[in-house]
């Protein structure tokens, strides 16, 4: 009987590591039905949330934890509506876009740009539901549908938490750890908080199930939720539309707002609700998409914050350490560098507005009021250039960011410590992969 080596080498390390990667980002993505005409273009959409999924683990996470809050919650409702205990399947099929209106059998198109099919979203599937319209689809022709597989899923979750494990039990042990292994322990923990969030998720599932319009209560609804569809709309900056918006209000709008456009064609992916005419549930799907925007940028300021442990973590030369540092103070930018220009915005509308409110009687207090507002108007203009001066940089430099950090893992694998190679006692007499 012989005990197994007390090191490793530098193959173990980084086969183990690459092994882990292909696992949790190839096997976690569940993307949502295709567009209809459209579904050749799938592998390109995953492909391009493959490098999403490399590069930005936390963002899918973000993703696939909404979209279980939005699942959850439909779930809830639904089985009010219907009565019953839904089983947790259909609402992530139905969420993905596995139901829409099928006008292909009708002479007079209802929909705009000759399209044949309209997805239904949360507040289309609701009003179905309410109407007994949704098709009967059982759990069993859902999973038929899908190709995932829980035995995979199974074996992926196993090995994620055993690679989380062997890093934490290291930690805990004095054993230092290279920085690729840090990397995929932050791309293992993004993986297990998408497989809980997105577990009863179909998966590759290119035609929803078709609901025909074949009848004139079918079509009006069809036709009713067309028209009250924000689908296609583009809102330039969230506004109250019931009053006159002041100058100093569209200004605060616009210099705030333009940080949004840099998640804009990440976020508006998913299809937009249904709204009815006193727009309760649009603005419900506002504040939803705004707690999805705030989740995603927490969680990339956290993803950042972790590489921020490796300040100290020794390079081949300090010019890659330097670089590394001012990478992962990038990375933990996000959050802050978005409440930074709403904060200055804040106060200087809440500012104009207590201004516009008193009244002077005097000459020189409306003058000294005029100055005031002046002062205020120029700070403000001031706090959007330090914040655009600031933040320009940041969303230059992010992307070659995340990009360094993960090439920098891998090449730091040729100048690891000894103490990196060693293995602890316990983790030798523990099957592994």
């Amino acid at each position: 009987w012989r005990p197994e080596p007390t090191e490793r080498g530098t193959f173990n390390i980084l086969s183990t590591c690459v092994l882990t990667l292909v696992l949790c980002v190839w096997t976690s993505l569940h993307l949502n039905v295709p567009e209809h005409g459209k579904v050749s273009k799938q592998k390109w959409n995953k492909t391009l949330w493959l490098f999403v999924g490399l590069f930005m683990p936390e963002v899918v996470a973000s993703i696939a934890f909404d979209q279980w809050r939005s699942a959850r919650k439909l779930h809830l409702e639904m089985s009010k509506i219907l009565d019953s205990r839904l089983p947790q399947d259909p609402p992530h099929y139905a969420l993905m876009g596995g139901f829409a209106f099928d006008t292909s059998g009708m002479k007079l198109s209802i929909l705009p740009e000759n399209r044949t099919r309209l997805t239904l979203a949360e507040q289309g599937l609701l009003e179905l539901a309410r109407r007994d319209l949704i098709p009967d689809i059982s759990e069993e022709n859902i999973k038929d549908k899908s190709k995932a597989n829980e035995l995979a899923k199974t074996l992926v979750c196993l090995q994620a938490v055993w690679f989380c494990i062997q890093v934490i039990g290291r930690l805990a042990t004095h054993y230092p750890i290279s920085l690729l292994e840090m990397n995929t322990f932050a791309h293992a923990i993004c993986c297990l908080c998408i497989y809980a969030a997105w577990w009863h998720k179909p998966l590759d599932i290119d035609e929803p199930t078709l609901i025909p319009v074949d009848n004139e209560d079918v079509a009006k609804l069809c036709a009713w939720m067309t028209m009250n569809s924000i689908a296609g709309c583009r809102r330039k900056c969230q506004a109250n539309f019931q009053g006159k918006q002041k100058k100093g209000e569209t200004w605060y709008l616009f210099w705030v707002t333009w940080v949004h456009g840099v998640f804009d064609a990440l976020f508006h992916r998913f299809p937009d609700p249904i709204m009815t005419e006193n727009g309760l549930n649009d603005d419900v799907y506002i504040r939803s998409k705004f707690k999805l925007k705030l989740g995603t940028l927490a969680a990339m300021s956290l993803y950042g914050s972790l590489h921020l442990l490796a300040w100290t973590c020794p390079f081949s030369n300090g010019t890659e350490q330097v670089i590394w540092r001012a990478s992962s103070i990038f990375l933990s930018i996000p959050l802050p560098g978005y409440f930074l220009p709403h904060s200055i915005g804040f106060a200087w509308l809440i500012c104009m507005k207590e201004l516009g409110r008193k009244k002077t009687s005097s000459s020189l207090l409306t003058k000294l009021s005029e100055a005031l507002g002046l002062i205020l108007t120029l700070l403000g203009l001031l706090g959007w250039l330090c914040t655009l001066v600031m933040c320009l940089p940041v969303i230059l430099f992010y992307p070659l960011a995340r990009v360094y950090v993960l090439v920098e893992c891998f090449r730091n694998l040729w100048f690891l410590s000894q103490d990196v190679y060693k293995v602890p006692a316990w983790t030798r007499y523990i099957p592994h992969f």
